[in-house]
């Protein structure tokens, strides 16, 4: 088998990163994610957020395929709250091909984005799931995150 490699996203992964955003999404809508993907403008959103110092991307790669990525964000806090420094992090993004997926590399994903966080200063990360997504919300719960809250939405047709 051969050996996964966890590492920073480049520029000349766009293709690949927009090719899995579109696989993942089609999953999600699936599980009732009312938006859908800009699938014109993928590749130029991932470009500059590739570029941005308060993201950062992680893929897994096989044999020269990308299989998996992470996209992690940190902010500074809405100035009303508090929490240690005010630092967050936020995993925007997660997803691994159904082909590897269970072998360990979404975690192997999330923890790189968690050591790049803690190493930007955030004393805690956040991430958001759809409320049918179980198999995702198992993968949170399975990493020692805790529920914090629910997000409503209302669609206006």
């Amino acid at each position: 088998m051969a050996e996964i490699v966890i590492r920073p996203a480049t520029i000349e992964d766009v293709n690949q990163l927009a090719d899995m955003y579109r696989e993942m999404y089609d999953i999600l809508f699936a599980y009732g994610m009312p938006y859908k993907l800009n699938r014109g403008t993928i590749g130029e959103v991932l470009m500059l957020q590739l570029k941005a110092r308060a993201c950062k991307y992680f893929v897994a790669e096989k044999d020269g395929q990308l299989v998996g990525f992470v996209a992690v964000d940190i902010m500074r806090m809405d100035r009303k709250l508090s929490y240690k420094n005010n630092v967050i992090a936020h995993i925007r993004d997660i997803y691994v091909s159904p082909a590897v997926g269970r072998t360990g590399i979404g975690t192997e994903l999330l923890a790189k984005a968690e050591d790049w966080a803690r190493g930007n200063g955030a004393s805690i990360i956040e991430c958001n799931v759809i409320a049918n997504n179980e198999p995702a919300q198992n993968f949170w719960g399975d990493n020692q995150y805790e529920v914090l809250g629910k997000i409503y939405c209302k669609k206006f047709e």
